[in-house]
């Protein structure tokens, strides 16, 4: 009985080729970004908190003293950005919806 000889298709050769090509391409930047990678660490307590005077959007100075008794929710986020700022004013509703009642919003953008 004669032996079956498989030859690949050119197709499959040059698949073989480019995938072969994307994990060197793949593992050679893993590997050049490896040694980059610093880890952080902690150097004691973060400073949560404190006296702070912010600009509201009428341009009256407002202080932590304006929200004595009240929760507060500061973000610092985009003053533009149609993709994530909705998303991030969907997310401020839990919050508010745990408070039991509309919250007072601070808005200041440039």
């Amino acid at each position: 009985m004669p032996k079956s000889h498989y030859a690949p298709s050119r197709f499959q050769v040059i698949f073989a080729a480019l995938a072969l090509f994307a994990a060197l391409v793949v593992a050679g930047t893993a590997y050049y970004f490896s040694g980059q990678i610093q880890t952080a660490t902690s150097t004691g307590t973060a400073l949560v908190g404190g006296p702070f005077t912010l600009t509201d959007q009428d341009g009256r100075k407002v202080t932590e003293k304006d929200f004595l008794g009240k929760y507060m929710l500061v973000f610092f986020g985009y003053t533009y950005c149609p993709m994530s700022a909705p998303l991030n004013c969907k997310s401020w509703r839990r919050p508010s919806t745990a408070w039991g009642r509309r919250p007072t919003l601070f808005n200041r953008s440039s």
